[in-house]
């Protein structure tokens, strides 16, 4: 299986490309936020990278669907949940996103 990747960017100069397969979990941190944990790239097991995307109020079931849809069955090696610099999501009820870096200093 090839590796895939997906692809978050808030801002201009902020942006994350994260493997699939170090995703840990996709889970519901709000009425209007899904945040998907990454395994950290740091030594400390309490950290994690986190992309955390605002989408539609009580929407979180259908956008959680339509990243497990890409991850399983795009054939795109690079699947785009937030670019809001080129306002390409990967759900309709995605708007906004932020990003999350564990700390590499130690």
């Amino acid at each position: 299986m090839k590796n895939k990747f997906l692809y978050c960017r808030d801002a201009a100069d902020d942006a994350l490309l994260a493997p699939v397969d170090k995703l840990i979990a996709i889970q519901q941190t709000g009425d209007t936020q899904v945040t998907l944990h990454f395994e950290p790239r740091s030594n400390d097991a309490a950290e994690a990278d986190t992309m955390r995307l605002t989408i539609g109020d009580e929407k979180e079931v259908a956008v959680m669907n339509a990243i497990v849809d890409a991850i399983n069955y795009s054939r795109e090696d690079v699947i785009v949940l937030c670019d809001k610099v080129n306002n390409d999501f990967i759900h309709e009820q995605v708007t906004d996103s932020s990003i999350t870096l564990s700390n590499l200093a130690d």
